[in-house]
């Protein structure tokens, strides 16, 4: 297949779990994105129906997607792909959601370097439409700086929930 975004950047150490349901035009759209990525990537689509066929032997031209059909809740599907990681930094992705390859690799290459993070997140912006006009917000920008640190695992957790800031529910 054809794709317009260069594929300059390993990110072969990360796998994206991709949930999606009945978005069927989202999730293409998605695939052409990071056909090209050196990046694994899981589908896990909660449709009442699986893609047609046609769409499954475009998805299936690229040997770094795995797509699975499975007609569970979305938390159980991320589960699942989750279970077949093999690398080790794994994101959880939306299906309308879009990422920039140096942002990814800026984010492993962060937590590389600092082995006592489990996570991170970048820089972020929204777009929306309201009253038929369109506007871009800076997205999670709450977030900013925000860090639980300790010695104690259990401390970091306690404390993390606490005050939850979730930057989405996944």
């Amino acid at each position: 297949g054809y794709s317009m975004i260069r594929n300059e950047i390993d990110l072969s150490e990360l796998t994206l779990i991709i949930h999606t349901f009945e978005r069927k035009d989202f999730l293409l759209r998605q695939i052409a994105y990071l056909s090209a990525w050196k990046v694994n990537i899981e589908i896990v689509d909660g449709s009442k129906l699986p893609l047609d066929d046609l769409s499954v032997e475009y998805v299936n031209q690229f040997p770094n997607i795995n797509y699975l059909h499975l007609a569970l809740p979305v938390l159980d599907r991320i589960v699942d792909a989750a279970k077949r990681m093999r690398t080790p930094f794994v994101m959880c992705l939306a299906d309308d959601d879009l990422f920039l390859q140096g942002g990814l690799a800026a984010a492993i290459d962060s937590l590389k370097r600092n082995e006592d993070a489990v996570a991170c997140m970048g820089q972020a912006a929204g777009f929306d439409s309201l009253y038929g006009k369109y506007y871009a917000f800076e997205y999670g920008n709450n977030l900013s700086g925000y860090e639980v640190t300790g010695d104690c695992p259990q401390q970091r957790i306690q404390f993390a929930f606490s005050n939850w800031r979730p930057a989405t529910w996944y």
